[in-house]
């Protein structure tokens, strides 16, 4: 018959308590979901700050592309296109893109939304050669035939303001419109510091509400 001394036995008990996992007791758990706690804290409103970082970024890329279009536009026929409700001369002091449901897209698209010609009346007639000028893509167009255009926030609620009297320069308008925000339904008033004494030196100018959590959220695409 096989016999183990105490010591064996001492030493087999040693050897299983070393291989046994060692578990975590409550007071660690806790700590451990604190740090965590704390890090999302911590972490999340950076996270937040930096995609609305660059979602802005974007919007004033779509402006810069949006001016150069409507530039290009007025060099090849003179004239600076209205997207406004009204048709009358001259242009209003400020308007919005989507005031006239397809007009901003199918007058510097030279086509519909659906790669169609073109069949509002203004549009043919701003655009008669149907130039290309701006091809927009799916992700700034929104539903329909004739669907709004949209910054990357979201917005369609988007004013436009060009250079009337062709001094190079963009004062601002009386009164200064409003923008909804997409996101937040606020609307939101442009602060006078927007817009510098002198006016601001350009030939066309957006803006839009942004996150449109506070008039600070307004995208401007001169500043």
């Amino acid at each position: 018959m096989m016999t183990f001394s105490s010591a064996n036995v001492r030493r087999g008990g040693a050897v299983r308590r070393r291989l046994e996992p060692a578990a975590f007791t409550l007071i660690e758990l806790l700590t451990v979901i604190a740090v965590l706690g704390i890090l999302a804290a911590i972490l999340v409103p950076v996270v937040g700050r930096a995609q609305e970082s660059a979602r802005r970024a974007r919007a004033k890329t779509q402006f810069a592309q949006w001016a150069v279009a409507i530039e290009a536009f007025r060099a090849e026929y003179g004239y600076y296109p209205n997207f406004s409700a009204t048709t009358s001369a001259p242009l209003p002091a400020a308007c919005r893109l989507n005031e006239v449901p397809g007009l901003f897209a199918q007058t510097l698209s030279g086509r519909r939304a659906d790669g169609a010609a073109p069949d509002l009346p203004r549009a043919v007639a701003a655009n008669p050669r149907r130039i290309p000028f701006l091809t927009f893509t799916a992700a700034e167009l929104g539903e329909g035939v004739n669907p709004p255009i949209r910054d990357a926030l979201g917005n369609t609620d988007i004013v436009v303001l060009v250079d009337r009297d062709g001094d190079g320069l963009i004062p601002a308008p009386s009164p200064v419109p409003t923008v909804t925000s997409a996101e937040t339904g606020q609307v939101l008033t442009p602060e006078p510091a927007a817009f510098p004494a002198g006016g601001v030196r350009a030939g066309v100018l957006f803006y839009s509400a942004g996150s449109g959590s506070s008039a600070d959220a307004i995208v401007y695409s001169w500043r």
